[in-house]
């Protein structure tokens, strides 16, 4: 039987299967998708689990993952993936194991697409933004026009090609680059 910090206990576990008694969760508790993560050290964790009132922050969620130890801030990476927190949590991620974040699409004349995992309930008290370069060193937001005249707008569509799944287009307008960067900037409100 496997314990969950809240006291709640896996009823069992097989291979894709995962049975839970929400019995001892007390109230405010939700159950939504549940995952077990092994963190490859033997350490089990379970997420799908949100508590009501005010509970879709990011210190709450981030809590929800021991693995990260004192790596709990917003800009901080403590699986050492590229990937920090905010964007985890907008990716819906584990930000104690390694995923891979955004995927290359499609290039075309004037436009390139990626996929990225998506949460469907980001903390609340965070705002994602895209951002593109031509270099690395300087980003801008989606929609402005840099120095060049190149802008860069951002298209999305979420649960696209799968659910779980935001399928992103970049389309450039104004001076071409032949080479465009992009990043998913998150802050805290």
């Amino acid at each position: 039987v496997f314990t969950y910090e809240t006291g709640a206990q896996l009823v069992a576990r097989s291979i894709g299967t995962v049975s839970f008694d929400t019995s001892a969760l007390g109230a405010g508790w939700t159950v939504g998708t549940l995952a077990l993560t092994d963190d490859g050290n033997g350490t089990i964790y379970l997420t799908g689990l949100s508590k009501a009132g005010g509970s879709n922050t990011f210190a709450n969620w981030i809590a929800t993952f021991p693995g990260v130890g004192g790596l709990t801030g917003v800009g901080d990476d403590a699986d050492g993936d590229g990937i920090d927190n905010g964007v985890e949590n907008f990716f819906g991620t584990n930000p104690s194991i390694s995923n891979s974040g955004l995927v290359a699409g499609a290039v075309g004349v004037n436009t390139f697409t990626f996929t990225h995992p998506q949460n469907a309930t980001p903390a609340s008290d965070l705002t994602a933004a895209y951002q593109w370069s031509k270099d690395l060193a300087t980003f801008n937001a989606g929609g402005v026009t840099d120095g060049d005249n190149t802008k860069v707008d951002f298209t999305t569509q979420l649960d696209t090609p799968v659910a779980g799944t935001t399928t992103v287009t970049a389309t450039v307008t104004g001076t071409a680059t032949s080479k465009l960067f992009v990043n998913i900037k998150v802050t805290q409100n």
